[in-house]
């Protein structure tokens, strides 16, 4: 495993702030310029609430005017969004377990099918509850 994949499996999923596909998009559209919170989040399609509670704790980069105002360039925020919010692929043997919020170990994995739908139900590795991993969806011709 390299250094790089070693820092994102280390560092805790974030579920807070996630946008949507159209959100993402709207990112692409940011400018090197200072926008306010406000400014941003009409950008982006989010409220104004959310930048100033999640994305500014969570580490956005920003700064402050003469006024105090937050202020956040808009390539610095999308190159930030894109860091943290990373799409992440669990190992063979792991799966994402929505009781600890994080991607685990199976434990006793046993193969499932159904529908074409193929499945591993396992045990979570530090709660115990259930988890599932799909494998592959077989489509049924029309």
């Amino acid at each position: 495993m390299s250094e790089t994949e070693l820092l994102t499996r280390s560092r805790p999923i974030v579920r807070k702030g996630r946008l949507n596909g159209a959100q993402r998009n709207r990112l692409r559209r940011l400018l090197n310029m200072m926008y306010t919170t406000n400014e941003l989040a009409n950008e982006i399609g989010v409220s104004p609430r959310m930048v100033r509670r999640v994305y500014v704790p969570l580490g956005c980069p920003h700064t402050r005017n003469q006024q105090n105002h937050i202020m956040i360039n808009g390539v610095d925020f999308r190159d930030w969004y894109q860091r943290m919010y990373k799409k992440r692929s669990p190992a063979e043997d792991e799966a994402f377990c929505l009781i600890c919020g994080d991607t685990v170990k199976m434990v006793d994995p046993s193969p499932k099918e159904l529908d074409g739908l193929s499945y591993v139900v396992a045990k979570c590795s530090n709660c115990g509850s259930n988890i599932a991993r799909f494998i592959d969806m077989v489509r049924k011709k029309i």
